[in-house]
């Protein structure tokens, strides 16, 4: 494992459970049992090789020493995670599996746990308002301040995983090489924390000349660090590049969503006609790449060839 330096003068926390991260032995099959899985792979995830499932194997470990709960994760970013587009229909049982009935156990197991309830309304974590998750946060937002969203949200609930996708509003702000070491300042206090990050690209900002120019260098930033610590990687960008219009609404910002009947917006559509929509490309990405988490490294699953 690489060791990060943060930048403007953060040094790096929780020192002892990094160590624990680095010592512990391979991982021990887990009473979790692994749920069914697509067959082929899927454009736009990433494999989980033997020497990805070793280091998160240990990253698992050493959360559940600190009593990470497994049906529990987190969302980290800006609005395109805050939205109640992002996971919480899926949350609230309104999924459309289509041909992807696979994908019911990891609904069912997310679901059932609550992690808090406002104005009388019960959340599991699909369907949370996440404190890491805000309109407007750049990366050394989410963990740069002493008390950070980070350490509020993974304080908050507790959870095992971190679905992380942030960048497109630092791609107003620097250039790709100052993004780096703010990227990996969220993924060094996830990891501190014993959380597993998902890491995705971003989608297409096409509203000016600086963010089209800058995105390529952006998502390889990602990349890259998915790459260099060993994490899983949604690479929603090329997921998204066959879709109308890449999968971006009007606005040259935001995703599609699929036009539900009776107006409603489905989001979590998993039909052939709804994975034609940015929305629900995400959401269906992420719940692949956690029924493929939970498989491999919580069940102790074969990893990918």
């Amino acid at each position: 494992m690489r060791v990060v330096t943060l930048r403007r003068g953060l040094g790096l926390a929780g020192v002892g459970v990094l160590a624990a991260i680095i010592a512990l032995p391979p991982t021990a099959a887990a009473a979790h049992p692994a749920p069914a899985l697509l067959a082929q792979p899927v454009l736009g995830l990433g494999r989980l090789d033997a020497v990805m499932k070793d280091r998160l194997g240990r990253v698992w470990q050493a959360g559940q020493q600190l009593g990470r709960r497994a049906n529990v994760l987190a969302k980290v970013g800006d609005n395109i995670t805050a939205s109640g587009l992002f996971l919480s229909d899926a949350g609230n049982g309104n999924a459309v599996l289509g041909a992807h009935p696979e994908l019911a156990a990891i609904l069912a197991y997310y679901r059932k746990v609550r992690v808090d309830t406002a104005a009388g309304v019960a959340h599991n974590s699909l369907n949370r308002r996440s404190l890491a998750a805000r309109a407007g946060y750049t990366a050394f937002q989410l963990y740069g301040p002493t008390v950070s969203p980070l350490h509020m949200e993974y304080s908050a609930i507790n959870p095992a995983v971190a679905v992380i996708m942030i960048g497109s509003n630092d791609i107003d702000e620097m250039e790709a090489a100052e993004f780096r070491p703010d990227l990996a300042g969220v993924v060094a206090t996830t990891l501190q924390a014993g959380i597993i990050p998902i890491l995705s690209t971003i989608p297409d900002r096409s509203d000016s000349p600086r963010t089209i120019g800058r995105m390529a260098a952006f998502n390889a930033v990602i990349r890259d660090e998915a790459a260099a610590e060993h994490l899983p990687l949604i690479d929603y960008w090329a997921a998204l590049q066959p879709l109308p219009n890449r999968g971006i609404g009007a606005d040259s910002l935001h995703p599609t969503v699929y036009p539900a009947p009776r107006g409603a917006q489905g989001a979590v559509t998993f039909t052939e006609r709804g994975l034609h929509y940015g929305w629900d490309l995400r959401n269906y990405l992420t719940l692949q790449m956690l029924a493929r988490v939970r498989a491999v490294v919580f069940a102790d699953g074969p990893p990918d060839p």
